[in-house]
């Protein structure tokens, strides 16, 4: 599926708040997936040893990003707005190499 030829109507449905905030980050961030780049908003989860954790993100720019797209809201709950990982960001850290590599893998086969 080629979900980058319907972003410019996406950000225009956005714009016009014809389209809800987490169904435009949802799709932000499979298009970003769908080229191989990390994730935006934290919207795509994965199990990892039995953890639920975000697909490759920049868990730092995170909240930055999040923040973008909903500026009135107190950030301090904002990793649990869209998603229920259950892992703290350094420990995060730690295994974000790992599913890097298994993403690569994924994506070449």
């Amino acid at each position: 599926m080629n979900l980058k030829k319907y972003l410019s109507l996406v950000k225009e449905a956005y714009k016009e708040k014809k389209m809800l905030v987490n169904a435009y980050a949802s799709y932000i961030d499979k298009m970003l997936m769908e080229v191989h780049k990390f994730h935006k908003y934290g919207t795509q989860l994965i199990k990892y040893n039995g953890q639920t954790v975000y697909y490759p993100i920049n868990i730092d720019s995170l909240e930055l990003y999040r923040k973008t797209l909903i500026t009135n809201l107190d950030t301090s709950n904002i990793l649990s707005m869209f998603t229920n990982m259950n892992i703290s960001k350094s420990e995060y850290k730690k295994i974000l190499p790992k599913l890097i590599y298994l993403y690569q893998n994924e994506t070449t086969q």
